[in-house]
């Protein structure tokens, strides 16, 4: 049914706090107006019975609420002329003879609103041109990749805002690049921007806690005061664009499932600041001063790796926002370790198959509110594979991923010596001593399972002769991994078995070149792995191999200390 509700409120703005407020001239206007609850029907979001969802709020928490239609009038002193930005398009403004000014934004198929004003805005509008910002070559590769046809793939044109501070001026470029990537990119994978217009805030340094904040069409920045460029603003804004996708278009219920949000926008920034920027440099702190340059290869899964190091949860990512132990796990587990989660799926898949599945759950579920069952069916239907074993495991679990390699082990194998009986005649072979490098052994690796949660890692086996056997996992069956081996000398291959039971597995080669060296997960699909320096093991400990050790060690402990950092901040 359907009825016309009035509600007369009034709305008193704190100093900015929490994304919202005041300071000085300077207003970020966000939550706040009464927002009604989300009716959810029979089957939505796997419910059994119909009814609403509206609850209360809590401190780790974000928003739910259901696509609407907004006219949005908004009167302000005419010092702000032309100094606003609100979710939508402007429509039109009219003087009043009270030395005000009335705005009205008008925005369909969203499902919140969003507005600020501030007498020092310096405000410039740029149009993100399709046709200049994607070649013909972008979008082949797109429609080939996807394989849609070219109508899906092509985008369209934006009227972008910029609204910064004075003392950011120099900045209007990198602000504008970051916003013009952001819809290309966003836009190219999941589907075309549908809206007309977007606005990106550069909050003043004493409102900066109204900066990093997403709204329909509507987003706020942030800059830095360190001396280098780092990616800030560019980072702020390519993840709160993102959530225009993960939060505006694709609306999951943030109070119940975070990590559908945060998660999936966490990996998708990640590869927009890969794709766009490439290499960075990333200035290392000591005491607050960036004494020297790490260099910083943008790989999606980096940053999440450090934030999850060990790889020990307190909570399963899917956990209600109330529900965490603290906040830290609420961090952890919506943002950086649901990123490791999808970028190990897209590695174990291959780029092009979770391009399709992230295109296909988000064109699917566009103006909608899914449910993380519905990404689980989603993956299932796009690639015919059911991945309940991961998702139980990664989703819904916390137990530890972890494999090592235990020990390596080389028996030589001698020719034949003694007297034997051949037809009848005694004859009798002595010992032949091998020539040099042309002795065979009996190799036998050891790899043992770590931690309680288990995964079809991949394995490859080198030996002194500069072959390798490489073992793929062909399938998961009946409680069994069942491997492909395949040597990479004469191509010979052969079939070998782990029980997912069993904690430890021998792979035998007999007759063998001497084995130097095996390793776990070779091309580093297997983001979840706790322990990346027990994934290698030397026969014996050359000086390469001693090296490769001692370094993924020591890029542990870096990892470690940048934790701790973390942690500071």
């Amino acid at each position: 049914e359907k009825i016309t509700l009035d509600i007369k409120f009034n709305a008193k703005l704190p100093r900015v706090f929490a994304r919202t407020g005041y300071w000085g001239g300077f207003a970020m206007v966000g939550q706040w107006f009464p927002k009604i609850g989300v009716w959810e029907t029979k089957g939505e979001r796997r419910r059994e019975v119909p009814g609403w969802n509206c609850h209360q709020f809590h401190a780790n928490s974000e928003f739910y609420a259901d696509f609407g239609s907004f006219d949005v009038r908004i009167t302000v002193p005419a010092i702000y002329k032309e100094k606003i930005g609100a979710t939508g398009k402007w429509a039109s403004n009219q003087d009043n003879p009270d030395g005000t000014v009335t705005y009205n934004f008008k925005q369909e198929n969203v499902h919140d609103f969003a507005w600020t004003i501030d007498n020092d805005y310096v405000v410039t509008t740029r149009r993100f041109k399709a046709a200049d910002q994607v070649t013909r070559d972008e979008l082949d590769r797109w429609t080939e990749k996807l394989n849609l046809p070219l109508e899906q793939i092509v985008l369209t044109d934006v009227e972008v805002t910029v609204l910064l501070q004075p003392e950011h001026r120099d900045q209007v470029d990198r602000h504008f690049a970051a916003a013009f990537n952001s819809i290309k990119h966003f836009g190219l994978w999941y589907g075309r921007y549908p809206y007309q217009t977007l606005t990106v805030v550069d909050p003043p340094y004493n409102g900066g806690g109204a900066g990093g904040m997403e709204y329909p069409t509507l987003i706020t920045a942030g800059t830095t005061w360190w001396p280098t460029r780092g990616l800030t603003p560019e980072g702020v804004i390519v993840h709160e664009f993102g959530h225009q996708f993960w939060y505006g278009l694709v609306a999951t219920n943030e109070f119940e499932e975070s990590w559908m949000d945060e998660g999936f926008n966490t990996y998708s920034t990640a590869k927009v600041l890969s794709t766009a920027y490439g290499r960075e440099i990333l200035p290392i702190p000591i005491f607050g001063v960036p004494l020297f340059n790490f260099p910083l290869e943008l790989e999606p899964s980096f940053m999440d790796r450090l934030m999850t190091l060990q790889g020990k949860f307190d909570d399963p990512i899917l956990t209600p926002t109330w529900k965490y132990i603290n906040s830290r796990s609420y961090a952890l587990n919506s943002y950086p370790r649901t990123g490791l989660v999808l970028n190990t799926l897209e590695r174990f898949l291959g780029e092009d198959r979770m391009a399709k599945v992230m295109r296909a759950y988000h064109q699917k579920w566009r103006y909608r509110h899914p449910a993380s069952q519905d990404f689980f069916d989603s993956v299932k239907e796009t690639t015919g594979e059911d991945f309940t074993w991961f998702f139980d495991q990664f989703v819904k679990g916390t137990n530890t991923l972890d494999y090592e390699i235990v020990e390596i082990s080389n028996t030589s194998v001698k020719e034949r010596a003694g007297v034997f009986d051949e037809q009848g005649k005694k004859v009798e072979v002595e010992e032949k001593k091998a020539e040099k490098g042309s002795e065979k052994f009996d190799s036998e690796v050891t790899v043992r399972r770590v931690g309680e949660a288990w995964f079809p890692v991949e394995m490859a086996f080198n030996f002194k002769d500069g072959s390798t056997v490489t073992a793929i996992p062909k399938g998961v069956r009946d409680g069994v991994i069942d491997y492909n081996l395949t040597s990479g000398k004469d191509g010979r291959q052969w079939t070998d078995s782990w029980a997912i039971k069993d904690r430890w597995k021998k792979f035998k080669f007999p007759n063998s070149a001497e084995m130097i060296s095996a390793q776990i997960d070779p091309a580093q699909k297997v983001l979840l792995d706790a322990n990346l320096t027990n994934n290698t093991r030397q026969e014996s400990a050359t000086g390469i191999g001693a090296a490769s050790r001692w370094s993924s060690g020591a890029l542990f402990w870096i990892q470690s200390i940048l934790q701790a950092f973390t942690l500071l901040s």
